[in-house]
């Protein structure tokens, strides 16, 4: 085959083949590009955004995998076949395709098993942030649970409760509450419990 010369059928075979494997080497090499990328960044902040990329990332290899390992085996059955209309220079052009084509279902298996290894990651990262996010609440409502307890015990409206009638009683329970969430919260600083 002579630089896109056609004289037979296996010219043509050779140079779809080549054709094939030269548009798609390009799609493979961005898909790399993109895992690149997310591996470069990963972080919590992106986590969400960045688990759909790798998810369509991860789709779009297995989808070219399946398409790139049967050609690889079809192009070496061709050229290894001994067909009379298929010239030596065709074969060597066919197992060229043939290489590409294994080159390329190896680096989407690659980029398939690096896709999974990251979203794996992305998923740890989104736990540790909802893990936080409970602690956080957790810490919240430990500190206004008794606050909610001593107000609805204050709050009765029944005879006999100390100090309803004196002037300083409602800030005297807003002092005891304010000294209740701030002992709870030292606590919780002291025992490091924001820092987790």
């Amino acid at each position: 085959m002579n630089k896109g010369a056609i004289h037979d059928p296996g010219d043509l075979i050779a140079l779809i083949a080549e054709k094939v494997s030269d548009t798609l080497d390009p799609v493979v090499a961005a898909l790399g590009d993109r895992v690149d990328n997310c591996e470069a960044r990963l972080s919590s902040d992106d986590a969400w955004e960045m688990r759909r990329i790798i998810a369509s990332v991860r789709s779009q290899a297995i989808s070219y995998r399946r398409f790139a390992t049967p050609q690889r085996q079809a192009l070496e059955t061709m050229a290894n076949s001994h067909l009379a209309w298929l010239a030596d220079d065709d074969r060597i052009h066919l197992h060229g395709a043939a290489d590409c084509f294994a080159r390329m279902a190896e680096e989407l298996e690659a980029i398939r098993e690096r896709a999974a290894l990251l979203h794996e990651q992305l998923t740890d990262l989104r736990s540790e942030q909802i893990d936080t996010r409970g602690l956080l609440l957790s810490i919240v409502a430990l500190i206004f649970l008794p606050l909610t307890f001593l107000t609805g015990l204050l709050g009765m409206n029944v005879a006999g409760i100390p100090y309803a009638n004196a002037p300083w009683a409602f800030n005297g329970v807003i002092a005891i509450c304010v000294l209740i969430a701030v002992a709870i919260t030292l606590y919780f600083v002291q025992k490091q419990w924001f820092r987790r």
